[in-house]
């Protein structure tokens, strides 16, 4: 870390800002639906929804029908049950998206066509009153072999999905779907990318559309995210190496990050480089601002004489930046570029120990949040921006007992760094949110949901009681995947003012829930699903100021 001048000004922030007076348990109601079962003949698609329309539970059983089950939005109880008829949909297709955009509900989907060895993408607009779908769908796409997963779609038949990726620009007024062509080539030194980008309008009218080979071998480069502005231009963010497929060479990194741009009349994209002076890139989000602009926001760490691949990998992070695109394509920092996080932060919430090494390391301007991955980059309407990561680690433990070799894996998720960088450009504020989630399965029922509401940020996540007052010189208490736990909401107010309340104890109704995945339906709701044995139910949690 540097500029300790600064960090004497900052070191009383944390104090100041662990604020633990009335929670914001009272912001929120928590209600629940009426518990109904789910069939096991069919796959469930999940949720979709808003508070005009109602929310839908699809659901598919490739034999049948598509099932959408309304809820009402008051009492989240079952209502109307609608059965599409998939009777006129091609053998083996694959349901890509259920969405609404524009002024419709649509289901895309995609096939391939054996015999003439093309991939084909439809969009077919669902009348969610009558149940039925319209007597003609929308051919979107046509290609030659796309790159995906295959699954299977009847006994000993099998399919690709996850061909391609949808992303709406952020007024929604435009689609862009992209897709990866397959190759024969093997060698990835040799072969090189050939993506898709077709841009559509609100009435799924093609703007424009077109395939584009890669200026760099699939060895070399690793595309990261796409992105479609208001304009309708679409966006490849990619990482791309020099040489050869390695972090860093000497003290310097061994790689650039580019947004290759893509637009009605291109032949080829045009190339945006951003490289971080001698820092490494550690994730990268790329978005559209409400000026139109194109922002690149991330967390980066310094190149350290002493750092070594393994702790590259861990993803340490000494703090965010934000560039920008403008409307010339050239590239530019916001205000001071770099925020590195403050040593106090750092410390807060950590062992003794802990905190006696981020001491060490600070001596030698060393000292790294570490660990943490970007989970989030919002982008509030007074041009503010809100940075939040969180410690993940998976460890893997292989034990030999006679002739039987067996590997577990413990999956941790860990604290929570939030930084706010104000539209002036500078930071905010910076906090760390204490939590300690270890499991065995995976994510399950760990990590968290952010919800941002009139300049204040919310996070839930399940937690051990025990950290629900947790001072700032201890370490959080763990919370074990599976084993209950107490859905947790904790607020960042405008100024960083952290407050914590507790809404419910999972084992109280033996309940199973994943708070990462709740999903907004309004600017106030979010909804969720709460399962108990062979029964679900829904729930909702309502902002009420």
């Amino acid at each position: 870390m540097k500029n300790r001048g600064l960090l004497i000004v900052l070191m009383f922030l944390p104090l100041m800002g662990f604020v633990q007076t009335a929670g914001p348990t009272d912001e929120f109601s928590v209600k629940w639906g009426t518990p109904h079962e789910f069939s096991k003949k069919y796959n469930d698609l999940g949720y979709v929804g808003n508070m005009k329309d109602g929310i839908l539970q699809i659901s598919l059983n490739r034999k049948a029908d598509v099932l959408i089950q309304r809820f009402s939005t008051d009492k989240l109880s079952p209502t109307n049950l609608l059965s599409l008829d998939i009777g006129h949909m091609p053998d083996h297709f694959v349901p890509d998206l259920f969405t609404w955009f524009g002024n419709y509900f649509y289901m895309f989907y995609s096939t391939w066509d054996k015999e003439a060895q093309e991939e084909h993408l439809f969009a077919d607009k669902i009348n969610l009153e009558s149940g039925t779908f319209a007597d003609d769908p929308q051919e979107l796409i046509v290609a030659d072999k796309i790159a995906g997963a295959t699954i299977a779609t009847g006994f000993y038949k099998f399919s690709t999905a996850n061909k391609y990726q949808f992303n709406f620009s952020i007024d929604s007024s435009k689609l862009l779907v992209s897709y990866r062509k397959q190759t024969d080539i093997k060698d990835d030194s040799k072969s090189h990318d050939k993506l898709g980008f077709f841009v559509f309008d609100r009435d799924l009218k093609l703007i424009w559309g077109n395939e584009f080979r890669m200026p760099y071998t699939e060895k070399m480069m690793d595309n990261n995210d796409f992105a479609v502005d208001s304009k309708g231009t679409a966006y490849l963010l990619s990482k791309v190496y020099k040489g050869s497929r390695v972090e860093k060479a000497g003290d310097e990194p061994n790689y650039h990050y580019e947004v290759m741009k893509f637009g009605q009349g291109y032949e080829e994209p045009k190339q945006i480089k951003i490289k971080l002076d001698d820092k490494f890139i550690n994730d990268l989000y790329l978005t559209e601002n409400f000026a139109g602009e194109m922002v690149c926001a991330g967390f980066y760490r310094t190149v350290f004489k002493s750092s070594n691949i393994s702790a590259l990998r861990q993803l340490n992070s000494d703090g965010a930046f934000i560039v920008k695109i403008d409307h010339n394509d050239s590239l530019y920092n916001v205000q001071k570029g770099y925020y590195e996080f403050p040593t106090e932060i750092l410390r807060e919430f950590e062992k003794t120990s802990a905190q006696n090494k981020i001491d060490r390391q600070e001596k030698k301007d060393e000292a790294e949040a570490p660990g943490v991955y970007l989970r989030k980059v919002f982008l509030a309407d007074d041009g503010s921006y809100i940075f939040v990561g969180e410690q993940y680690l998976v460890i893997m433990k292989t034990v030999t007992t006679g002739n039987s070799v067996n590997t577990y894996y413990k999956y941790l998720y860990g604290d929570i760094y939030v930084m706010k960088i104000g539209a002036d450009g500078e930071m905010a504020w910076a906090r760390k949110i204490p939590k300690n989630q270890e499991g065995k399965l995976g994510q399950g029922g760990m990590s968290f949901k952010y919800y941002w509401h009139d300049g204040e940020s919310y996070f839930f996540y399940l937690d051990n009681l025990k950290n629900l007052n947790l001072a700032p010189d201890k370490a959080p208490y763990k919370h074990m995947d599976g084993a209950g736990g107490y859905l947790t909401v904790c607020k960042l107010d405008k100024d960083g003012n952290m407050t914590k309340g507790k809404l419910f104890n999972v084992r109280d109704d033996d309940l199973t829930i994943c708070p990462a995945n709740l999903d907004w339906i309004s600017p106030t709701v979010l909804i969720g699903r709460a399962a108990n044995n062979n029964q679900s139910k829904l729930m909702k949690i309502e902002h009420l100021n």
